[in-house]
């Protein structure tokens, strides 16, 4: 059994999305006198142990069963990808490849293999696997973390940045709550209580990059994470269970994603509008001086591609041909960059570029391709298992 293109693209975005933050700008040179950094600065050896604990877990979720077995394949996986994305930084002026901080990755992804397997444990096999690939809404949740990581990052030293990271979470929790009234409740899984534990935890992680600069801010937007879980979860369970309760959760999802995407599209606040202005290219990348526009141009892909992955989901069980979804699928994308887009040409710091409205609304389309593979997933899953 080989690993289904889905949980291909998934774990791609992950790895994706890691490369991106770790040689950013890519402002590549070649090196006059190559050494290795040697310091072991804890703040950073925190965030990178848990940059790489999903990927040790997704990697594990959706590897052979053979691979299941064993740590070694994802020890292994992990070592060769952060040692490739700290030899890239020999190729980087002012970064240093450090092997404390291949330890560290290494570990981190130990650790999300060790969580895997610790869950496996309490739970059937099966339902770990199916709740991760054969339930396209858990991976809002998976997606949301990469968000969390680029808005931690792109944040920089405007820490105010940072109060926009609990809507992120609070998505997440109303999807976990979800998932877990509607497949895991009546078997049992978790408590509320416990259940609320796993998304403050699942926050910490993906929060980890403003962890190190407000630790506070980060730990209470994890309390406020886990009250709505608990919340959430302890709600009147329908007397008959909901076999189709992805709609009506992404409903509550989507004023928060809304709110983030309209947030940091126009940060920073306030501000007062001036005269509309607007260009082809992304002029504030090409002029930055250093990686937080660029960081911040990705969080905004990386939003759009959430959102394109949540409206795909919205109409994915309903018979329509594939020109007609993907039509509406490009024109929900569309409409929302170029909405924002107008507004950021008002924006003194921003302006408007026809570039970026192109990228999102490419990345949103890509969102839904990753829905669509999911889908494909649950399909071919279900017609293994019908009699």
């Amino acid at each position: 059994m080989r690993r289904h293109p889905a949980s291909g693209y998934l774990l791609g975005y992950f790895l994706l999305v890691t490369a991106v933050i770790t040689v950013a700008p890519f402002r590549f040179a070649r090196p006059i006198e190559p050494r290795l950094s040697w310091l072991m600065d804890p703040g950073d050896v925190v965030a990178n142990l848990l940059l790489f604990l999903p990927l040790g877990f997704l990697f594990r979720v959706t590897a052979r069963p053979s691979e299941r077995q064993s740590h070694w394949p994802t020890i292994g996986a992990a070592l060769l990808v952060s040692a490739g994305l700290e030899t890239l930084q020999l190729y980087l002026p002012g970064r240093f490849p450090s092997l404390v901080d291949v330890l560290a990755n290494t570990l981190g992804a130990w650790l999300g293999s060790r969580l895997h397997a610790r869950f496996a444990a309490h739970l059937d096999g099966r339902l770990v696997r199916g709740l991760a690939l054969e339930l396209p809404l858990m991976n809002v949740v998976y997606l949301l973390v990469p968000l969390l990581w680029l808005d931690g990052f792109a944040a920089g030293h405007d820490a105010r940045r940072l109060v926009l990271s609990p809507l992120l979470g609070l998505a997440g929790a109303i999807v976990l709550a979800a998932v877990w009234r509607h497949r895991l409740a009546e078997r049992g899984v978790l408590s509320p209580p416990r259940l609320a534990w796993l998304a403050a935890g699942w926050y910490v992680v993906g929060a980890a990059p403003g962890l190190i600069r407000r630790p506070l801010l980060v730990l209470g937007g994890a309390v406020l994470v886990a009250v709505v879980a608990w919340l959430e979860a302890a709600r009147p369970s329908p007397l008959a269970p909901e076999r189709r309760f992805e709609l009506p959760t992404l409903r509550r999802v989507w004023p928060l994603l809304v709110g983030y995407l309209i947030l940091s599209a126009l940060w920073p606040l306030p501000w007062t509008p001036g005269s509309w202005r607007g260009g082809w290219g992304i002029g504030d990348i090409a002029d930055m001086p250093g990686v937080v526009s660029m960081l911040r141009a990705l969080e905004y892909l990386a939003a759009f591609t959430l959102l394109g992955y949540t409206v795909a989901e919205s109409r994915g069980r309903r018979e329509e041909s594939t020109g007609h979804r993907l039509a509406r699928l490009a024109i929900a994308c569309f409409v929302a960059t170029a909405a924002l887009e107008l507004l950021r040409g008002f924006h003194p710091e921003h302006g408007a570029s026809l570039l970026v409205l192109l990228f999102t609304g490419a990345v949103g389309l890509y969102g839904g391709l990753l829905y669509r593979m999911q889908l494909r997933v649950v399909r071919e899953v279900t017609a293994t298992r019908a009699p």
